[in-house]
Parts: structure tokens; sequence; C-alpha cells
């Protein structure tokens, strides 16, 4: 598995290459889910040790936010070891209708290859993501390789032209982008309409009206 893990992180075009004769998906889905093992256990302890500041941090975001609507979320240790558990087991399940959805559309794109592939795509192009994603500030850049990789995988694997494989994700994230810019918009406009909310949201009063 380290192997795998050096030869898609460094040797991207080599590696998607070489699992073309990859038969089924039992290989990568025992992958994805040490990887993704790993990432669930090192988030657990992120926030075992920095609980304090994670419970801060979400209290005074919702305090602010609404404070006389929603009640302040109480995190405690019980919700850090839960939540992982039942994420971790969500994960994998979710890994098989991402890839389903990936699978309908790089179908749409042109991409014939069988679904076991897409599924192959999507969780060696992730190990970027799980690997390293954890880290702060380095979470953005890890994303873009994560790209990167399903660009390289989508063309060796599915047999598309560079341009129609770059098209395949840059349409989502474009629009992603424009879905982001277009809810930033409403609440600025929310916020430039309705000022006495606003102020009262501030100091923490009640809305009265």
């Amino acid at each position: 598995m380290f192997k795998m893990i050096k030869d898609v992180l460094i040797r991207p075009s080599y590696f998607f290459g070489r699992i073309e004769k990859q038969k089924g998906i039992s290989n990568a889905f025992f992958y994805f889910a040490i990887l993704y093992l790993f990432y669930t256990v090192v988030h657990l302890l992120t926030g075992l040790l920095f609980f304090k500041y994670y419970s801060g941090i979400l209290t005074n975001i919702w305090g602010f936010a609404l404070p006389s609507l929603i009640p302040q979320p109480q995190m405690t240790f019980f919700t850090l070891f839960l939540f992982p558990l039942l994420n971790y087991l969500a994960g994998l399940f979710m890994i098989f209708v991402a890839a389903g959805l990936l699978h309908v559309w790089i179908f749409i794109f042109g991409g014939r290859a069988v679904f076991e592939k897409t599924f192959q795509l999507l969780v060696y192009s992730s190990t970027p993501n799980y690997l390293l994603g954890w880290i702060p500030f380095l979470s953005f850049l890890v994303q873009i390789y994560s790209i990167v990789l399903l660009v390289i995988g989508t063309q060796k694997l599915h047999k598309l032209s560079l341009a129609r494989s770059i098209l395949i994700y840059v349409i989502p994230f474009a629009a992603i982008v424009l879905l982001v810019l277009f809810s930033i918009g409403i609440v600025m406009y929310f916020v430039a309409s309705n000022p006495t909310i606003v102020h009262q949201a501030i100091a923490n009063q009640p809305v009265i009206g």
C-alpha cells in the first residue's frame, strides 16, 4: 500500500496506466478503507488535543450569527468519538454514491469505461486529500492536486483527451464558485437592507418584531 501511495503521488501517469488491468473494486475499496480510517483517526486526535479551542470557535460563530434563534452547541468527548465513527461508516457508503455520480458525469463527456474504473479513479485520486487534507494550510493545495490526479486518471482509464478530461472537473468547480459568489451576494444584500437586525445580532440582543 505504501508503494501505491508513493506511485499515485509521485508518478500518477505511470500509476493509472498500471491499474488499467486491475480487476474489480475490492483492492480499491480496501485501500480507501485504510486511508480513510487514518484520516478519521487524525481528525479525532486533533479534536481531542484542541477540544477547548474548537469548542470556543464554534460557540463564537453561532453566538455571533444567530444568538437569539439557535442555541450554542456544546461539544463533548462523546460527540468527538461518536461523530468520527458515524462519519467513517457513512464515508464507506458514500464513496460508492460519489463514484456513481462521477461515472454518469464522465459518461456524458464520452467516457465508456466500466464503473469499477471510475471507482478506482475516484479512490486513488483522493489519496492526497485523505493523507494530507487534514493539515489546515495544505488543504487547498491538496484539493488542487487531487483534481490534477483526477484529470490524469480520467485520461488513462477512460481514454479521453486532456481537454475533455479537464472540462469534466472545471465545469463543476466553476459552478460551485458561482454558487458561492451568488450566496455571498445574497448575504451582503440582506446585511445592507437590514442594518438594524445586524446591529442587534452583534450586540447579542434579541430581535423584536
